[in-house]
């Protein structure tokens, strides 16, 4: 499956936004640390990968991702698709 990482990209930013109920007080951007900056919990996390396997139609292999808690949308994609 050919992924369109930019489109990829807007959906995922606009699921975060949609997680957090339009009630972030920082704009969200493809290089916002997700949980360092407090857009996801642990929880929120699980679902934003789940949607990111969804939309990809590829497993995210969370034991390989050295990303940790400062990581991004760009970085979680970037990993899923490799």
């Amino acid at each position: 499956m050919d992924v369109d990482t930019a489109t990829l990209h807007q959906e995922l930013v606009e699921w975060i936004e949609n997680w957090n109920e339009g009630e972030t007080d920082r704009p969200v951007t493809v290089d916002t640390p997700l949980l360092t900056t407090g857009l996801l919990d642990s929880m929120g996390m699980v679902a934003y990968l789940s949607f990111l396997e969804d939309r990809s139609g590829r497993k995210f292999d969370m034991m390989s991702f050295p990303g940790g808690r400062s990581a991004t949308i760009r970085q979680t994609v970037e990993h899923c698709l490799q």
